[in-house]
């Protein structure tokens, strides 16, 4: 039960880049079969066209993620139900990169693309703790001075609010932000978005 839970603890961090949440939250963990130190996954999205590369990267998370715990010394990944399931397959499985598995549809590797989908989650984890605070009341001005104590404070006390601040802490040590108390809560150059989208961004957050 322990190797199974830890597995799970894994499959938790993988996350679906367009929905910004876990594949375990979502149900798109199918099974988990753990034969000592040998490890097989299946999942399933939510289509059978569901983007190929989107898809790729998913397995690969998968396959990253578990591979990290030290019992583990295999682990298989299958997509199952998808137009491209055997290609994905044999490619996350055999260690190919995208392109590598895919060369007639790919245009490049995935790591710039997990990274401008997770940009986009850093801008939309912090919209939606900004926009908690509109509708407290919170003029402009308060809202740019808030510091994430300000933060920890006013939510500790809305139980059903707490995870607000805890998924937008979590994508700020993603990139690289220690979350000292005294830290502005609003942030822009972590995700290297350029100031006229950023000022976009926040002037409809805050308005």
């Amino acid at each position: 039960m322990q190797q199974k839970e830890e597995v799970f603890a894994k499959l938790a961090l993988v996350i679906d880049p367009e929905l910004d949440q876990s594949l375990p939250e979502l149900g798109f963990i199918n099974e988990v079969i753990i034969e000592e130190s040998h490890v097989k996954v299946s999942f399933r999205l939510p289509t059978y066209w569901c983007s190929t590369n989107f898809a790729y990267m998913m397995a690969e998370d998968i396959r990253d993620r578990v591979g990290e715990l030290p019992r583990v010394k295999s682990i298989i990944v299958s997509l199952e139900d998808h137009c491209a399931s055997a290609e994905v397959n044999d490619g996350v499985n055999t260690g190919k990169s995208f392109a590598e598995a895919f060369p007639d549809m790919a245009t490049g590797e995935l790591d710039g693309l997990r990274r401008t989908f997770r940009v986009k989650a850093f801008i939309v984890r912090q919209e939606k703790l900004l926009q908690h605070f509109i509708r407290e009341g919170f003029d402009h001005q308060a809202i740019l001075n808030l510091t994430l104590r300000d933060v920890a404070d006013h939510l500790a006390l809305k139980s059903d609010k707490k995870a607000l601040a805890e998924r937008y802490l979590s994508i700020r040590e993603e990139f690289g932000y220690v979350n000292e108390p005294e830290d502005s809560t609003i942030e822009s150059s972590a995700v290297s978005v350029s100031s006229a989208a950023w000022s976009e961004t926040t002037t409809s957050c805050i308005r």
